[in-house]
């Protein structure tokens, strides 16, 4: 092989490294060791550093057994994020922060959290959720 050719391969190979490492640091994703949550004391505490939004929330879910729905049109963000014993019950506070005043917060028979739903602008709840309608009333 030419050394031409295998120089322009090097550099081509060194150009397509740096693209992905550069495209790995901006799409961090939130794993288990990123969110801890205390189910005694409601609280959560979230570590991340540039990472997809989307991804810490369905992060949180699996570790609360909150269910978060998020509608089509919900823009993800990347973000950094630290959090220190977070009330759960705060987390609306937490998704103001973040721009996602569009929400709707279904509460357990205790006042507990059981379900978050996400809209994008301009929708409300009862367009994108409805409870099916029972029969005899």
């Amino acid at each position: 092989m030419p050394e031409n050719i295998m120089k322009k391969n090097i550099i081509m190979m060194l150009i397509i490294i740096s693209c992905v490492s550069v495209l790995t640091s901006l799409m961090g994703k939130a794993d288990a060791g990123d969110i801890i949550y205390d189910k005694n004391k409601r609280l959560l505490t979230v570590h991340a550093d540039t990472t997809s939004f989307m991804a810490i929330l369905h992060d949180v879910e699996a570790k609360t057994g909150i269910k978060i729905t998020i509608g089509g049109g919900v823009p993800d963000k990347y973000i950094t994020l630290h959090a220190e014993q977070l009330p759960i019950s705060d987390i609306d506070n937490l998704l103001d922060e973040f721009g996602l005043i569009n929400t709707a917060f279904i509460y357990d028979q205790k006042g507990n959290i059981s379900e978050i739903i996400i809209l994008p602008e301009g929708k409300t709840a009862t367009q994108v959720y409805r409870p099916a309608r029972r029969r005899g009333y």
